[in-house]
């Protein structure tokens, strides 16, 4: 359930004038503490007038950059990740505050005792963050990228938090969250659900203030307007992209003698390689790139297109050669269970443990990668959703728009029928909300934002509502080898530009060129030639035919039968049995990659003794 080599922060905040109350509950939580497995070490005890306030952490290993800062009043900031801009926290921090060089938790600390809870305004970086000062909220804040991430609860005058969901679990019969459940079967977003009732995610860009009054949540990470920010040229964007995404690329290797890159060969990784390769011999770093290779599944097989572009970059290339040799089931089931949520990226553990290990045997400490560079994706598939949602008033206003920017209408009709034939051939428009025939429980998809342009209410929910590939995947596999993971693209600087650039500069004129256009112009030196190849590739097809290999699906029906009681309340059984089945007949098992990757975790959780009831 722990990510080894992982230190796991918990706190409480009680505020209360029952003297008796404050003490049954600093028991409970060291209680939980010891039921996680996690011996806690307290750093903190602060009490005043009805209030108590515990910090703890695990004894495992921390990562070179979390760590806790104190103050001579009982003070405290609690910083999980990494600040990226500290020198310009520091100038503006008067010098009485905040001397030069200190930590990123002292920074922290100082900034909120100096503006409070608009500190998180002025911070750049990949963190979670908890501060306290007297007289001031307690305050939970997430960066925006999603790379860093913080749970808790709140019930009455209690105020729980931690780094991963299970350590917020005090009692022995743990309820599973029936609308997270089905939210993910059905490939909604989750939001701030997570697997335990009662237990939340604080989502990426938000923040909680808890005071004596009770708590509450806000987005303190605002959007920019599409299209607020106009240069004169092209040229004049592609450049701003490229110092971004270089400057992004810096901040993360710093302090990294050895950088390696997990490359494909398409535009997302291809770019932060290119500026990996420009920053490294000019930092004195060595860099180099790995790719999965499949020689035995062509359409798998990354490692051709990767080898090109790596070339052209002149960066070391290796291949990571996956065994035809498929993954054990009960591996697979014991890696799912380490994760903090269920995930249907499950099926891809056995080409990122394989990756995890190449790093460290290449002396590798930082792998960088290409994850959020569809911020700069968009096509017309968004008006198929508004004819599905009736709006034809917006449909209409949508295509005049774009037709007045130079859009043909036969432009926007391919985006839309390509969408159509991707969903059930009959009645296409209404398939896209249709419940899967094996749920039970009708689940609600929390809302887009509707002060955005309807092009972009899609890339917004996927990095606010729901949890990001980093969030599910990086730390299992990458942490506990000692491994640290960055995605330029995901930086606040970058995201924000992404969305204040004008939407037409999403899409192309041209239905039949490849997707976001802007970063591709930006980086020339990346072929589309060899982005059009790579783009075709699909490691999915060796992660299905190893999960046929080695008879999961048969292991899969066995462990649908088994689940908790809770979910005949969300599945219906023998109905997603069926469909297993037919879909491992027709080796699409990808299909119910969902439903696969949350029976795997609660499996896995019942084998560490942990069942959802």
């Amino acid at each position: 359930m722990f990510i080894p080599n992982t230190r796991y922060y918990s706190g409480l905040y009680v505020w209360t004038r029952e003297a008796d109350l404050l003490y049954r509950e600093y028991g409970r939580f060291r209680q939980a503490a010891s039921q996680s497995g996690l011996p806690v070490t307290e750093l903190s005890l602060a009490r005043g007038a009805g209030r108590l306030l515990v910090v703890g952490a695990s004894d495992g290993l921390p990562l070179a950059d979390e760590g806790v800062a104190t103050g001579g009043d009982d003070s405290f900031a609690l910083v999980g990740g990494v600040l990226y801009n500290k020198s310009d926290i520091e100038r503006e921090l008067s010098s009485t505050r905040c001397a030069p060089q200190r930590s990123d938790p002292e920074l922290v600390l100082a900034a909120y005792e100096q503006w409070g809870a608009h500190c998180l305004d002025r911070l750049y970086g990949d963190y979670a963050l908890v501060a306290w000062h007297p007289g001031k909220a307690l305050l939970c804040g997430v960066s925006p990228g999603g790379a860093r991430w913080l749970y808790f609860s709140a019930e009455g005058g209690l105020f729980r938090f931690a780094t991963h969901p299970a350590l917020l679990l005090g009692d022995a019969q743990v309820r599973g969250d029936r609308e997270y459940f089905a939210r993910l079967l059905q490939g909604y977003y989750t939001g701030d659900r997570t697997p335990y009732e009662g237990v939340r995610r604080l989502r990426p860009g938000y923040a909680v203030a808890v005071e004596e009054r009770g708590c509450r949540e806000f987005r303190w990470w605002k959007v920019p307007e599409p299209g607020s920010l106009r240069y004169h040229t092209r040229q004049d964007y592609e450049q701003h992209l490229r110092e971004l995404l270089k400057e992004s690329t810096r901040c993360r290797i710093v302090g990294h003698r050895h950088v390696c890159i997990s490359l494909s060969g398409g535009i997302d990784s291809g770019s932060v390689a290119a500026c990996m390769a420009e920053l490294t011999r000019s930092e004195g770093v060595e860099a180099s790139a790995l790719t999965f290779s499949t020689p035995d599944i062509p359409l798998s097989d990354e490692f051709p297109c990767a080898r090109e572009t790596a070339t052209r970059l002149g960066i070391p290339h290796e291949p990571v050669t996956l065994s035809k040799e498929p993954m054990p089931v009960e591996e697979l089931v014991h890696l799912a269970a380490d994760m903090p949520f269920p995930t249907e990226h499950i099926f891809l553990a056995h080409p990122h443990v394989a990756l995890a290990r190449a790093v460290a045997q290449r002396g590798g400490t930082l792998l960088l990668n290409g994850g959020g560079g569809e911020v700069f994706e968009a096509d017309f598939t968004y008006l198929a959703h508004l004819l599905q949602e009736r709006r034809i008033f917006q449909f209409g206003r949508e295509v005049v728009h774009w037709r007045l920017q130079g859009f043909r209408l036969n432009r926007m009709a391919q985006d839309v029928f390509r969408r159509l034939q991707r969903e059930s051939a009959s009645d296409a428009l209404s398939s896209m909300s249709k419940l899967k025939p094996w749920l039970r429980h009708v689940p609600t998809e929390p809302p887009a934002d509707l002060s955005l342009p309807p092009m972009v209410r899609g890339t917004e929910r996927y990095l606010a509502q729901q949890p990001l590939w980093a969030e599910m995947m990086h730390p299992a596999f990458y942490w506990s080898s000692g491994i640290v993971t960055g995605a330029p693209y995901m930086d606040r600087r970058v995201l924000e530009f992404a969305f204040a650039m004008p939407l037409e500069l999403r899409v192309h004129l041209d239905a039949d060129e490849l997707h976001k256009p802007l970063p591709r112009s930006a980086f020339p030196e990346i072929s589309s030639d060899v982005c059009r190849r790579a783009d075709r590739v699909n490691l999915e097809q060796y992660a299905s035919s190893a999960w046929i290999g080695c008879g999961g699906d048969t292991d899969l029906v066995a462990m649908v039968r088994n689940l908790s009681p809770m979910f005949d309340e969300v599945v219906d059984r023998s109905a997603l049995i069926e469909e297993v089945v037919k879909l491992r007949q027709m080796s699409e098992m990808f299909k119910v990659a969902e439903a696969m990757g949350a029976v795997l975790w609660v499996h896995g959780l019942g084998q560490q003794g942990l069942v959802l009831t």
